[in-house]
């Protein structure tokens, strides 16, 4: 009778009446702690008072064990959800009287907002676009919580909740709860224009770029409404109030150019341009003239290559080339992996791999566990479009707009529908990779791409290391890969990455990059071009990636913790490249 266990430890939900509202935990939830069975009270399952203090079943349901993980997760979900239907109905329907409430889904409270912003991304991932649409991030008191604005009853947000519970269980990740909607607030951002014209809206974006500055910088985007429209938003993703009193001051500010600001409400709505879109545009002619490549000496004798061979003894020729700040650099960075270890923040079996690439100076500077391969996860996806481009470029594929917006919702929203959907363009994932191999293996010489996403994303087979991923960008940044100029504006359009967003890297900086996640693996790769004090770009490569030898038991905390701790190796490393070039 497991599967019993695991339904009523849904079908509870945490719709614990706390303070007014159904309250789910501050992390989502773990899997190996008991559940208890609470009910608002007067439901039907007891007589007693029907004053607003939660009531809870016998002794005999409350304590009830969870079962394995191993065991949940073969348990019959049709059964599960079929028995949450038996039990639900009987308790909406005694309450439904005295209850015209409506109600969300919640999934996790947190203090920390770019938590929230992480965990929804893989919400979307998970429970489909549709649901997507409708995610919302709230803020009650000090705390973020991330909904489903369903607005329906509690009924029919309860059997949602059993229903995502089920999926994001499969997933490693926490349970789903409904929630009263109240006691909490929406979260607004500033709005300078709305209208079909996608042109129009970017060349006002270029104008409050310039006059705002940082006071607005990463967060200015560009969304597609669902009227399917565009909307010009500064994503301050405040209250009401405070969102109102930023548009008034920007509405002062922009007068003379004949912008107005208002207010809307944060929709989660897609970006289709940010900031490296706009940096992108204008500085596509930078690399033109390509500085010096940075290469590891080879045991042996190895011809010279177009972009840097990055093999071989790393730590003899680094003695050779490169300044006693950037041998500090990765001493520093050892050392904060070790202190995390020593502090149970990175376990046992974790490991992790580091690569910084001096483009300026054509100098490798920080080389950390970056020859074996580690599984790719969704940093593969360059590579997919990679292969596709070399196909296009033989003409033998056309690069149709089917095309460029599945290429765009592979990059930059990282769905694996649409990366299935190029790889069978090219031929599979054999044929990819024996793209790879004969054409650019001098610089994937690790990567094997053997699989298509399998569903759930949940991809573990496809591997490339630390170095691949590094030659790769050198080459991209020096112009020498078909359609490389289409490749950097895929990787520029704006999304939650972990090189750039919530670090400590300034406003104005050109980023092209990419993300990857599994339940085992969490990194980054891409090239970073902040503005030295005299204006001109000092570009860099950064690869991060923490790989753990098993599925972690909370995957979405997980994720969000292990991104954090990239985003902060990033600070560091900028910190140096600005002491280095006088950087802004």
């Amino acid at each position: 009778m497991l599967w019993i266990d695991r339904v009523m430890a849904l079908v509870s939900l945490k719709i614990a009446q706390n303070s007014g509202g159904w309250q789910g935990n501050s992390v989502p939830a773990t899997r190996k702690s008991p559940r208890s069975i609470a009910i608002p009270a007067g439901v039907g399952f007891h007589r007693g008072s029907r004053s607003p203090q939660k009531t809870q079943i016998s002794a005999a349901i409350i304590m009830l064990p969870m079962p394995s993980r191993n065991i949940r997760l073969r348990q019959n979900a049709g059964a599960l959800f079929l028995l949450a239907l038996l039990i639900l109905p009987v308790a909406a329907q005694a309450n439904a009287a005295q209850d015209n409430s409506r109600y969300d889904v919640l999934y996790i409270w947190d203090p920390d907002l770019r938590n929230l912003q992480d965990y929804k991304e893989e919400l979307e991932t998970q429970l489909g676009a549709e649901v997507g649409k409708a995610l919302r991030i709230i803020q009650r008191g000090d705390r973020y919580g991330l909904i489903y604005d369903c607005n329906t009853t509690a009924l029919s947000s309860a059997k949602m909740a059993v229903r995502h519970s089920v999926v994001l269980g499969k997933a490693g990740l926490g349970d789903a709860r409904a929630i009263k909607d109240e006691d909490y607030h929406e979260l607004y951002n500033v709005c300078y224009g709305h209208g079909p014209n996608l042109a129009a809206l970017t060349e006002q974006y270029q104008t409050i770029y310039r006059q705002l500055g940082a006071e607005v910088g990463k967060d200015l985007f560009i969304e597609k409404s669902g009227d399917g429209k565009y909307t010009l938003v500064y994503r301050k993703q405040t209250d009401k109030q405070s969102t109102m009193g930023v548009a008034r001051h920007h509405a002062k500010l922009l007068a003379k150019s004949g912008i107005a600001a208002s207010i809307t409400r944060e929709e989660n709505n897609e970006v289709v341009f940010g900031e490296s879109s706009l940096l992108d545009h204008e500085e596509k002619d930078m690399a033109a003239d390509p500085a010096p490549v940075p290469s590891l000496a080879d045991t042996k004798k190895t011809p010279a290559e177009p972009v840097p061979l990055l093999t071989g003894n790393k730590k003899k020729s680094i003695a050779e080339t490169v300044a006693n700040a950037d041998r500090n650099l990765e001493q520093e960075l050892e050392e904060y992996i070790n202190e995390l270890r020593g502090k149970g923040l990175l376990a046992k079996d974790e490991k992790t791999g580091w690569l910084v690439i001096d483009l300026n100076k054509g100098e490798t500077i920080v080389d950390i566990n970056v020859d074996n391969p580690y599984q790719a996860a969704s940093m593969i996806k360059p590579f997919v479009a990679l292969a596709y481009f070399h196909r296009f470029k033989e003409g033998k594929l056309k690069y149709t707009p089917t095309a460029r917006s599945k290429m765009e919702a592979m990059i930059q929203y990282s769905n694996n529908d649409a990366t299935n959907w190029v790889l069978k363009q090219v031929g599979g994932p054999r044929a990819a990779q024996k793209i790879l191999r004969q054409h650019y293996g001098h610089l994937l010489r690790e990567t094997s791409l053997v699989e298509y996403i399998p569903s759930g994303g949940r991809t573990y087979r496809n591997k490339a290391s630390a170095k691949d991923y590094g030659r790769f960008l050198v080459a991209l940044w020096r112009k020498q890969l078909p359609h490389d100029e289409e490749i950097r504006r895929l990787m520029s359009l704006p999304g939650r990455d972990r090189l750039y967003s919530g670090t400590q890297i300034p406003q104005g900086t050109l980023v092209y990059n990419k993300t990857g996640t599994t339940a085992q693996l969490c990194g980054d790769m891409g090239i970073l071009a902040p503005k030295g004090q005299n204006g001109r770009r000092y570009p860099y490569v950064v690869v991060g990636i923490i790989e753990k030898q098993s599925k972690a038991g909370n995957y979405g905390r997980w994720k969000m913790e292990r991104g954090n701790v990239i985003r902060r190796i990033s600070s560091m490393i900028y910190q140096k490249m600005k002491a280095n070039y006088n950087l802004l």
